[in-house]
């Protein structure tokens, strides 16, 4: 296959290695399925018991401390099921400001169900401690609510709440009956995905954010299947100049190091006139069909103008489509490597007409070995 051809030529760039460890949680993870069930009635009898005292306690100890730093990621609520706990259980912060900067006072709420809710939607911003903390939706919830349950010392509760406490009760209860925000977002919805360093952004832009998270990798989440990240984005119409190969699979092993070479060892980049960027792309072109059949594998980089184009280079338009966005991550070529494996085994419709590799301008195999890889897909 032709991805994996280019993903070859670029380990002669560099062998390093990397690894992560990533430190245990309280939380049950997302992929597990009892995410998914319903959780149990607490027997009001037992309300009091030391047992179901004991878990409500967790629970506070918990939920406090995750709500230190207000920048980042705040728990304003939490169900039972979150912790490993099949209980009908919540804690909801319900004096809590909506940019949640000012905090209130969280309290335990003991088989809370929604009695009254308003036809009136909002949309609202939600993550989850039970999903990908890099996935965030835009969830239409009924503005107002009213709620049964009990408190921790077995009286019954009934009381109405509105704006973003109706929307923390509706996100736990949910918990509850094993649904998940991302589940209330749907196909069709406002489901993104955002990096940790993206976060702020994120806040200030949400509503115009570019980078959607597939629904397709959101089920693979719930299912507890491994999945390479990747995201929907739109990307505008590029002018692109570039060294072109001609090429295809029984021919590409021998010709593409060959290519590459030759751009390195003549300054092909330096060549290029009206460059937007220092970044170099690797261009998936003219394809006559699938990966199968010939194609064109382009070394270049885009620019602002058509107008020069170098003798022996070529010039091509790429056009602005939706494109499947794969971002490495840990050493190179090894996350590139995955990446390309991610993509052979996605579920994507492609669409074969410009797929491209985008190396930064502070590109570096052991420092900076990030590569963004763009699939072009069909409406």
């Amino acid at each position: 296959m032709i991805e994996k051809i280019s993903v070859l030529l670029l380990t002669l760039l560099s062998q390093s290695i990397y690894s992560e460890a990533k430190p245990m949680s309280i939380f049950t993870p997302p992929g597990d399925y009892s995410l998914q069930s319903n959780a149990l009635d607490v027997p009001i009898d037992e309300i009091s018991s030391q047992e179901t005292q004991d878990l409500i306690d967790q629970m506070f100890e918990v939920a406090r401390g995750e709500r230190g730093e207000t920048e980042g990621r705040v728990m304003v609520g939490l169900a039972a099921p979150q912790i490993g706990c099949a209980k009908r259980i919540v804690l909801v912060d319900v004096g809590v400001a909506s940019d949640r900067k000012e905090l209130g006072e969280l309290k335990a709420f003991i088989n809370p169900e929604v009695v009254w809710s308003s036809e009136n939607l909002e949309e609202g911003r939600e993550g989850c401690y039970s999903v990908d903390s890099r996935v965030v939706g835009q969830v239409p919830r009924p503005e107002k609510i009213k709620i049964r349950a009990y408190d921790r010392d077995g009286s019954l509760i009934e009381a109405e709440f509105s704006g973003f406490t109706a929307r923390i009760f509706q996100h736990e209860i949910d918990h509850l009956n094993g649904i998940r925000f991302p589940d209330r977002v749907g196909p069709e919805g406002k489901l993104h995905w955002v990096e940790d360093d993206e976060y702020s952004e994120y806040k200030k832009n949400q509503e115009s954010w570019s980078h959607q998270c597939p629904w397709s990798l959101w089920l693979t989440m719930k299912e507890g299947k491994p999945f390479t990240p990747h995201t929907l984005v739109e990307v505008r119409e590029k002018y692109f100049i570039g060294l072109e190969l001609r090429t295809d699979n029984e021919k590409c092993s021998v010709e593409m190091p060959a290519h590459k070479e030759r751009f390195f060892r003549e300054n092909i980049l330096g060549k290029i006139p009206n460059k937007k960027n220092g970044e170099i792309l690797a261009l998936y072109t003219d394809y006559e069909g699938d990966y199968s059949l010939p194609y064109s594998w382009i070394l270049g980089c885009e620019v602002s103008s058509l107008d020069e184009i170098p003798e022996g280079l070529v010039a091509r338009v790429i056009p602005t489509s939706k494109y499947a966005l794969f971002t490495t991550k840990g050493s190179f070529p090894d996350g590139l490597i995955e990446a390309w494996k991610a993509v052979w085994k996605s579920d994507l419709t492609r669409s074969y007409t410009s797929d491209f590799e985008v190396y930064s301008s502070d590109f570096d195999p052991e420092h900076h070995p990030e590569v963004k890889v763009y699939i072009a897909i069909e409406e």
